[in-house]
């Protein structure tokens, strides 16, 4: 297995710092989590299994200089979290929306 999920959701790649890499690796790398996660031989795998997912991500430096990155849910919490960054301070606030596709689990 190349991926890791820890128990409190965030998860890691082999080798891949999965939260700086490029938006067209991004979602291959979630496909291949998600792939892991069910088990599944190459054969058995179904692409209708997935659901498109729109995020949104909110990058700003920090005190010291390093960029940070934030995701939301939602536009309106991107806007907002960019807005109360710039207001305590933060320089270079940006965000932009990224899409992602993730695996539609079944319930029982």
């Amino acid at each position: 297995m190349f991926t890791k999920i820890e128990q409190d959701g965030r998860w890691s790649c082999e080798g891949i710092d999965v939260t700086t890499v490029d938006k067209s690796l991004y979602g291959p790398l979630c496909k291949l989590r998600d792939y892991e996660k069910t088990g599944l031989n190459p054969g058995d795998f179904r692409a209708y299994s997935y659901r498109v997912q729109y995020m949104y991500k909110v990058v700003y430096e920090d005190k010291t200089g390093r960029l940070r990155i934030m995701l939301c849910g939602t536009d309106n919490e991107a806007k907002e979290m960019k807005l109360n960054l710039e207001a305590l301070g933060y320089r270079n606030v940006t965000w932009s929306m990224f899409d992602r596709q993730v695996l539609i689990e079944e319930s029982d």
